[in-house]
């Protein structure tokens, strides 16, 4: 990994639908936290990787509300409120510019502590290019080796970025920054019209969503 500072321009990325990390992630965190027994992810391959390989297949099937009803815990799915409190509706409209749809906050406890999300999506959807912006918080107790070992890396098998001076860690790749923080792994997906969202910008709103972060309990 090569510090931002220093990073060459990243490929050109089209995105056909958002990456969107929230399940296969999350659902490896279950499973390495003993919510999923002693399931292990397949090895990374180009073009879709273990855990990332479901991430690219299915945003339903392992979601924050999956992930806790798993647990015999209640999640709860919410307009507005919740995870939508770490990136608000207007900072949401302001990063991609057009009318998004109320965000949609999923929420729900588990092994690694509490997770959950927070989705607004274009409020007149284009299939062929879509604009989302989505917080994921993956979990607020995940050992800092789980973070290491299984979430840092692009669900493509592309090169990271490491954005220094944010949390204890931090990386990027188009139009996602993931943060570890003390336990908490937050992540922060920006797609406008089909495309990446600009960095720099993705990294100052997850800088913000951070600092927000410890109001979730």
């Amino acid at each position: 990994m090569t510090a931002i500072d220093n990073a060459t321009p990243p490929r050109a990325r089209t995105c056909a639908r958002p990456q969107v990390l929230t399940a296969a992630a999350l659902a490896l965190i279950l499973a390495l936290t003993g919510c999923g027994g002693s399931a292990k992810p397949a090895k990374q391959k180009a073009g879709g990787t273990g855990a990332s390989s479901a991430i690219a297949g299915s945003t339903a099937a392992a979601s924050p509300t999956t992930a806790a009803a798993g647990t015999g815990s209640q999640p709860s799915t919410t307009d507005g409120g919740g995870f939508c409190s770490l990136v608000t509706a207007d900072e949401a409209h302001a990063i991609v510019g057009i009318e998004l749809t109320p965000g949609r906050s999923r929420t729900g406890p588990g092994p690694a502590g509490l997770a959950g999300s927070c989705l607004y999506k274009a409020a007149k959807p284009d299939p062929k290019a879509p604009t989302v912006v989505q917080v994921i918080v993956l979990g607020t107790k995940i050992p800092r080796s789980v973070y290491e070992s299984e979430l840092k890396h692009d669900p493509q098998g592309g090169p990271t970025t490491a954005v220094p001076g944010l949390g204890e860690d931090a990386f990027s790749i188009p139009g996602i920054v993931t943060v570890f923080d003390h336990g908490l792994v937050l992540t922060l997906e920006i797609v406008k019209g089909g495309r990446p969202g600009d960095t720099a910008a993705v990294v100052a709103l997850v800088r913000t969503a951070l600092s927000r972060a410890g109001a979730l309990g």
